[in-house]
């Protein structure tokens, strides 16, 4: 569960981050590559395309989100430290 709250968390919004910049990436890569099946299959090769698409570019966007939301939590657990110390 904690997994799937970091990316989600990591995806989004983050305090001193920002928003994910490789988001709008994702979403025009697997449109792109669902655009290429189409050719093949019509709705189902469009479909087939993004499936085949986000085999590849869904595992480094969820690492990417998991690594955003690690480094907010470290950093905020800095400052709470910084704060107590003070």
């Amino acid at each position: 569960m904690k997994f799937i709250r970091q990316v989600i968390r990591g995806a989004g919004y983050l305090e001193g981050y920002g928003d994910h910049p490789g988001k709008d990436a994702v979403v025009i890569t697997l449109l792109v590559c669902g655009l290429a099946g189409i050719e093949k299959g019509g709705l189902t090769g469009f479909l087939g395309g993004m499936a085949i698409g986000a085999i590849f570019v869904l595992p480094l966007f969820v690492v990417g989100c998991i690594d955003r939301a690690n480094a907010c939590d470290k950093q905020q657990a800095l400052l709470l430290e910084k704060i107590k110390n003070s």
